[in-house]
């Protein structure tokens, strides 16, 4: 099992049982909410995308096409790839060539649009148009948001 599948499953655990009310939502009303992202480049990806099912990168519009792979890393072997600018477009060309063993991109896209047919999730946000667009784009790159991804915010 993916380790990122251990983490997640261990934080809904807690978050149903104590770490949501440790965030206030409307005057300690209801407990918090979380979601999660994954780049689409994670080697974790399917895994991610099965987690919500009942029975068990603006990249990605760029590449869905016929015919063409999609390389999954592990985040900790391919620093870097979570920048945003173009860039991060000649680094993923590079390091793609490298990938011994690539999906089938349209596998990805689909398992994506299956995920949010039958559960309602991932919730998508393009990390680019998110960064480029933000006041807080000269201190890092944005990573996180709120539930509904209308509230970005820069994070250390």
């Amino acid at each position: 099992m993916a380790d990122i599948v251990l983490i997640l499953r261990a934080c809904d655990a807690t978050a149903h049982s104590s770490t949501g009310c440790y965030v206030d939502q409307g005057g300690n009303q209801r407990s918090g909410t979380f979601t999660i992202y994954i780049e689409p480049w994670h080697a974790d990806i399917f895994e991610f995308l099965d987690l919500r099912k009942n029975h068990g990168m603006e990249e990605v519009c760029e590449w869905v096409g016929p015919n063409r792979d999609w390389p999954l890393f592990c985040p900790n072997k391919a620093p870097g790839l979570g920048k945003v600018n173009s860039a991060v477009s000649r680094l993923f060309t590079r390091r793609r060539k490298v990938v011994p063993a690539s999906p089938f991109l349209p596998r990805i896209w689909y398992a994506i649009l299956e995920a949010q047919i039958k559960t309602g999730g991932p919730f998508m946000v393009y990390r680019d148009h998110t960064n480029t667009k933000s006041n807080q784009k000269n201190l890092g790159t944005i990573k996180s948001s709120d539930l509904c991804m209308e509230i970005t915010k820069y994070f250390l």
